[in-house]
């Protein structure tokens, strides 16, 4: 992202906000007041003992004496939102003599959690020498550490913090992303410009839960036809048995294509897969991105340019097998051209989320908005396209994770219209858990079910129908009529639903929920016991 604002928008109630359960609202992550610069790409990831960290580029100074800008700020949370340790700020080759006269982390940190709740943060270093008219660099992909205390530890053996990635068939490499095992093993992979031929490669490397480094490099992409192709913008997702590499592939149409290879710990799962299908020889393909939840259930999506030159957003769902479920299907509906890779992460239901940045060409970043869209467990939609922040702002550059039940994101926007964007992090639960029963049944009548369990700890179903498409709203709120909640608001089909509902940061007590649906209104109460 270039270093400039993003302009807050006027409201605009015609655009579809997310409706539906809300864990954490909206919250600024970043301190505004120390934000004079400006930040930039975010990243978000869940642990399994329910902290939460969120990174971003940064271009502030925060009174550290050395020149290397922007750099890579990370904070820990615990799941209410309590600082876990100081706001880490991860520097350029983290070293105390440099040789460059420009050295900075690039806009695209990655994270994850180890399972022991150690946080590993990828970034992406680029340093360059002036001299007079000359002007040479290079860059490198590397890993930093958290503790599960929130404090930097040295991973790269006395070499400053950061362990830097660097295949010797490479001579520039960008683009890292990384993906932890339950095992605790973890996998890397990076692009950059090879050697041998002097187009861009993909690398993947595996590493042990105490960071050593398994076996050596190796490329996911092994039958290339000729030098000429290029391979960019990788991906990674794991489980407990599968890895799932995804990446840009230039070398099947003389166009950019979505290539994937599976594999196993014991080694590669077939040959590479294309990912997208169904459109013609030629069109754009880019900037793909996987999620695997613990059943080896993955989904890919990427922007893809059939439907025309601004881009949508396609997915592509594969079994625990590595098969194919069915085709690509269209996420995005025109909402403006595509700006920024998306995000996607999945459920342990097989549930998914898609999120991602578009533009409707505004004059400068004010048309940015940060989009998602969430799927059932079926691969069916349960919302349109909708904003992620809570109101109708100037936003994007939006990550997201799971923690297998519930959805973390993290973007920018500026509301505060401080001239500045500023870090924003929400939770959310699925909009519908799951949509019409088996025997896919109209009902006759509109009906607001007892929820189950009740009384609950913390998590709870509400079942409701719908004979008719109509404009429904389902609310909680507390004994003395104070809203605590709105899970549904928009227009639904017909059809018989469920929501889950958390209670898990209210106290314990009586509670009551309303469904609201065309002239049809009912209200049932539920208890939650902590």
């Amino acid at each position: 992202m270039k270093n400039t604002a993003l302009v807050v928008l006027c409201l605009l109630l015609s655009h579809p906000f997310l409706q539906g359960q809300i864990i954490i609202d909206d919250v600024m992550i970043n301190n505004s007041n120390q934000n004079t610069k400006g930040v930039g790409r975010t990243a978000v990831a869940v642990a399994a003992n329910g902290n939460i960290a969120v990174a971003w580029q940064d271009f502030n100074d925060y009174n550290i004496p050395v020149a290397e800008q922007p750099r890579v700020a990370v904070q820990m949370f615990t799941s209410s939102l309590a600082a876990v340790g100081p706001l880490n700020v991860f520097k350029g080759e983290s070293r105390s003599l440099s040789i460059w006269t420009s050295d900075f982390l690039e806009p695209n940190p990655d994270i994850a959690f180890t399972p022991d709740g150690t946080l590993l943060v990828a970034v992406e270093h680029e340093g360059r020498l002036s001299i007079g008219s000359d002007d040479v660099g290079s860059s490198e992909a590397g890993i930093g550490v958290v503790s599960s205390e929130g404090q930097v530890i040295d991973f790269s053996n006395s070499n400053g913090v950061i362990r830097w990635l660097i295949p010797l068939a490479l001579d520039w490499e960008e683009n890292p992303r990384i993906a932890v095992a339950p095992t605790g093993d973890f996998f890397a992979v990076l692009n950059g410009r090879s050697f041998d031929s002097g187009k861009q490669a993909v690398y993947i490397q595996q590493f042990a839960p105490n960071g050593d480094f398994v076996g050596d490099f190796f490329l996911p992409h092994t039958t290339d036809p000729s030098p000429q192709d290029y391979h960019k913008f990788p991906d990674v997702a794991t489980n407990s048995s599968l890895i799932m590499v995804v990446w840009q592939d230039s070398r099947l149409d003389n166009n950019w294509d979505i290539s994937a290879q599976f594999y196993s710990f014991n080694g590669p799962m077939g040959g590479n897969l294309k990912v997208n299908q169904g459109d013609a020889v030629g069109v754009l393909n880019i900037w793909s991105a996987v999620a695997m939840n613990a059943n080896g259930v993955s989904v890919v999506v990427w922007a893809d340019t059939r439907d025309g030159q601004a881009g949508e957003i396609y997915g592509q769902l594969y079994n625990a097998s590595g098969n194919p479920t069915g085709g690509n299907f269209k996420i995005s509906s025109g909402q403006g051209e595509i700006w920024d890779r998306p995000g996607v992460a999945i459920r342990d239901d097989n549930g998914f989320m898609v999120v991602w940045t578009d533009s409707s060409g505004s004059a400068g970043l004010d048309g940015l908005r940060a989009r998602g869209r969430q799927y059932n467990s079926q691969g069916n939609p349960t919302s349109t396209p909708f904003i992620v922040p809570n109101q109708d702002v100037a936003s994007g550059l939006i990550n997201i994770a799971c923690d297998g039940r519930n959805y973390y994101l993290s973007w920018l926007d500026d509301r505060i219209g401080d001239g500045n964007a500023n870090v924003y992090f929400k939770a959310v639960g699925g909009l519908f858990t799951s949509v019409e029963e088996a025997n896919n049944l109209v009902p006759a009548e509109f009906s607001l079910e007892q929820n189950y369990p009740n009384p609950f700890n913390p998590q709870t179903s509400i079942p409701f129908s719908l004979p008719k498409q109509v404009h429904a709203k389902l609310t909680v709120f507390n004994l003395l009529g104070k809203e605590q909640g709105v899970l549904v608001n928009q227009q639904m089909q017909a059809g018989n639903y469920k929501i889950d509902f958390n209670g898990k940061n209210l106290p314990s007590g009586v509670y009551f929920y309303s469904l609201k649906a065309g002239e049809f209104k009912q209200t049932r109460q539920f208890t939650l016991l902590k």
